[in-house]
């Protein structure tokens, strides 16, 4: 099957998209406490959830370079896009509200 236009578009993208949000949830947990090395609740607790988002982003955009090698069709590439949107839901809405919203672990912003 060749890739047609929209299917380049919706795979590149999505593999764009995998790499970047891989590389914001692993900066974000680069960056995790103060200079001091306190390391607060909220960052300990969710350490573990972001280093395996991270990791399943960075595996989409990986998953969308294989899309466009072996020329998938338009079917493949939006339910890959719809994944990665659910893991970027996951990541920047479902974690943080789990752990500081409903656990209400301390997060170090203060006010």
């Amino acid at each position: 099957m060749s890739n047609t236009p929209m299917t380049l578009l919706f795979n590149t993208i999505g593999a764009l998209s995998g790499a970047g949000l891989a590389a914001a949830g692993f900066w974000e947990l680069a960056m995790a406490g103060y200079p001091d090395g306190h390391v607060t609740a909220y960052q300990q607790a969710a350490s573990i959830a972001l280093t395996i988002l991270a990791s399943a982003n960075a595996l989409m955009g990986f998953y969308f370079l294989l899309l466009l090698w072996r020329r998938a069709g338009p079917r493949d590439s939006v339910i890959a896009l719809v994944m990665v949107l659910a893991l970027a839901a996951l990541t920047y809405g479902v974690v943080p509200w789990y752990f500081m919203t409903h656990l209400r672990l301390e997060h170090g912003g203060g006010g």
